[in-house]
C-alpha cells in the first residue's frame, strides 16, 4: 500500500485470540482499534527470540484493527506495523494480550 508521502505501508492479517489490555504502551484509538508503542529487543541470540524492551531496544509501533469477531472469541485483525522489525507483530500482539 503506497502512502501519500510515497512510502510503502505494509499490511498484514492475523487471527488473534484473547482480550486486548490497555496498559503501558497500549492506546485505544477507536472502537476495536489499538496501537502498541513499545520497544523490542533480541532476548536470545541462539533462538532469535524477541520480546518487549523497557530500556533500550528498537522503537516500533503497530496498529491492530479488528475486522471481524468470530463466535469462538477469535478476532480477524488488520496489522499495520510502522516499522519493519523482526517479529514485531508477534511481540506486540502478545504484549497486547491477544
Amino acid at each position: 500500500l503506497m502512502t501519500g508521502e510515497g512510502k510503502v505501508q505494509k499490511t498484514y492479517y492475523a487471527l488473534l485470540k484473547g482480550a486486548p489490555e490497555i496498559k503501558k504502551g497500549v492506546q485505544a484509538v477507536g472502537k476495536d482499534c489499538w496501537e502498541v508503542d513499545v520497544n523490542i529487543e533480541l532476548k536470545d541470540a541462539q533462538s532469535g527470540l524477541r520480546g518487549v524492551a523497557w530500556e533500550g531496544g528498537k522503537e516500533c509501533r503497530t496498529r491492530f484493527e479488528v475486522l471481524e469477531r468470530l463466535e469462538d472469541g477469535t478476532m480477524k485483525v488488520l496489522c499495520l506495523p510502522r516499522e519493519g522489525r523482526g517479529h514485531q507483530i508477534r511481540v506486540h500482539a502478545s504484549y497486547l494480550g491477544a
